[in-house]
């Protein structure tokens, strides 16, 4: 089974203001490089709530914070003020996607390094006409490559093992939430789109202490309008809690809590771990990442901890 990741393209009007968007499905596996490079390629600085727009899925999101919120928003005021304008076609962001198509290629084709050393070394061993040319020059060049990443991929075994599974401890009803997250204004949308909530409640991008709320206007299909107003105050009763953090030093690590803002009790809980590869993402690309859950290997609970929101709550 192959992981997808889930692009979507924001649509502002000239204020900065979300009146819509649209969402586009890509491997996941190969766009994880690639989107790490468009972040790498992004101004540092900004508070958090600026932090991983460059990515879909939160377990990949372990680079420093950038100010990419700020690139995603900058708008052409040359244009006629009442027309809404699509984001990928600014300068910034088209700079970005040729990024992610050198990421996409890095990320698929770096072990051809790897060929290449082994090519090159059994050519060195035949012409000191040692016996088993390939075979030494696989192990000379394979071993330590092996070895090294399964050292560093231990650290993300000990993450996936103290995350445990997706937990719903309870459930209960809501049409809308708090989403107490770095990226509710632009992947936060997927909350209205696919998870089937009519409004969220998140922080204002522009200004510290104030709330924004963004409803959806009509429809349940992707590519639906969406409302955005100002409000005084947070009025949803269950919070959607995500936080990434970096605990080592080649494996991120993503949760997600619904959490009653009445009483404080955790209503569920879950988890994701990304591992990039460690010492040799170098050679390996995007063949030595590794996620939990997957959903190649535990679906299930892959598709727990990306809709645990909507499980738990409607």
């Amino acid at each position: 089974m192959t992981e997808y990741l889930t692009l979507i393209y924001l649509k502002v009007d000239p204020r900065g203001k979300v009146v819509g968007c649209k969402q586009r499905h890509r491997n996941r596996r190969f766009n994880e490089v690639g989107a790490r490079l468009v972040a790498d390629g992004l101004p540092r600085g900004g508070h958090a709530a600026d932090r991983h727009l460059a990515f879909a899925w939160s377990e990949i999101l372990d680079d420093e914070n950038g100010d990419i919120a700020r690139q995603i928003f900058k708008r052409d005021r040359a244009g006629p003020p009442e027309k809404a304008q699509t984001l990928p076609a600014y300068p910034a962001l088209m700079q970005n996607r040729k990024m992610t198509f050198i990421g996409l290629i890095w990320a698929a084709l770096a072990p051809l390094i790897l060929v290449a050393l082994i090519i090159a070394l059994a050519w060195w061993l035949r012409r000191a006409r040692a016996p088993g040319a390939f075979l030494w020059a696989m192990a000379v060049v394979l071993l330590p490559v092996a070895a090294v990443w399964w050292w560093d991929r231990a650290e993300f075994i000990a993450a996936c093992t103290g995350e445990g599974k997706p937990v719903i401890f309870r459930k209960a009803m809501a049409e809308g939430v708090f989403l107490n997250s770095g990226t509710s204004n632009s992947f936060g949308m997927r909350y209205l789109q696919q998870e089937g909530f009519l409004w969220i409640e998140a922080p204002s991008i522009y200004q510290r202490d104030a709330w924004v709320r963004y409803e959806r206007s009509g429809g349940t299909g992707y590519g639906d309008n969406i409302k955005t107003s100002e409000i005084p105050a947070i009025t949803a009763r269950y919070e959607v809690r995500e936080d990434s953090s970096e605990p080592f030093g080649h494996t991120s690590l993503s949760q997600t809590k619904i959490i009653d803002r009445i009483s404080g009790e955790v209503l569920a809980k879950a988890g994701s771990a990304h591992f990039n590869g460690g010492r040799m993402k170098w050679v390996l690309g995007a063949w030595g990442t590794r996620s939990c859950p997957s959903a190649m290997s535990s679906p299930e609970d892959f598709d727990n901890y990306y809709h645990l929101a909507k499980k738990t709550l409607r």
